[in-house]
């Protein structure tokens, strides 16, 4: 099983967030997400033209664009009144799985050396994303709510392990928000998960204040704290001058429609670039 272990020397690792500037730039903006073979091609494609040192499992854009080509899920999900309810009906939903396990299995098949990130977001985040897809609104998820959303999570990955086993290394919850740190407590059974099938546990954040947690083995952010630390170039941050925080490799995220050789360019110098 692949893993991301930084060296300390030589060029600098690089993981990237490239899906909207690779569906412009490879896939005319309509990313092949129904196709599973086409999906893991398009996926290999960005990872071969950018060559960074995690494959970047864009699992949330997935999962949109194929609850909006099936509306008899999005149906399905407001069957019952539960707030939580969306959720565990999108995540339980069979063809879905499958889907993702065999977009998983041919990435894996075409870079079985590359450590793949399954790129979630927040369980809160999901809670509210399921809600929209079933035609309902929910601000602001509750701790009870949370913590059933996060055992939702676990069982899908639970699934997902035993349709593509050894095709996920690192769970990379994506947070956005203020309390951070208060959700990643109510985020133990999807640790319990990742510690059981050996993965590595990613936390990218808007900042790193206080998230400090023994579950998560790496933690992106503009300014990272201890253990192992990216440091995050948000799209906004992608011209400007490279940040002085210290870290031990580099998180970029490539806008859509940013000049294909400027790319290349900033890609190789941030190879070279020390973060620390």
């Amino acid at each position: 099983m692949p893993r991301f272990e930084p060296n300390g020397a030589g060029a600098s690792p690089l993981w990237l967030d490239h899906t909207a500037y690779t569906a412009q730039l490879l896939a005319s903006g309509h990313p092949p997400w129904l196709d599973a073979m086409a999906c893991a091609t398009w996926l290999k494609k960005g990872h071969g033209l950018l060559q960074p040192d995690v494959v970047r499992f864009p699992t949330m854009d997935l999962i949109a664009a194929w609850a909006e080509a099936h509306p008899e899920l999005g149906a399905a999900l407001g069957e019952k009144s539960r707030d939580t309810y969306p959720l565990k009906r999108l995540l339980a939903d069979g063809p879905l799985r499958a889907h993702i396990a065999e977009v998983l299995q041919a990435l894996r098949g075409g870079l079985p050396n590359a450590p793949i990130a399954l790129a979630l977001a927040m369980p809160s985040a999901m809670l509210t994303s399921a809600a929209a897809l079933a035609g309902r609104a929910l601000d602001t998820p509750d701790e009870d709510m949370v913590d059933t959303a996060a055992m939702y999570v676990a069982d899908a990955l639970r699934e997902l392990s035993a349709l593509a086993p050894d095709c996920i290394d690192i769970v990379l919850l994506e947070a956005t928000g203020a309390d951070v740190a208060g959700e990643l407590d109510l985020c133990q059974p999807i640790f319990n998960v990742a510690e059981h099938q050996r993965w590595q546990v990613a936390l990218r954040a808007d900042a790193a204040g206080s998230l400090a947690c023994e579950a998560v083995d790496i933690v992106i952010a503009e300014a990272p704290g201890s253990g192992t630390r990216g440091v995050l170039i948000s799209q906004e941050g992608w011209t400007a001058d490279n940040p002085s925080s210290g870290g031990d490799f580099w998180f970029a995220c490539v806008p859509a429609g940013s000049d294909p050789e400027q790319v290349l360019a900033r890609v190789a110098g941030l190879k070279k670039a020390p973060t620390a």
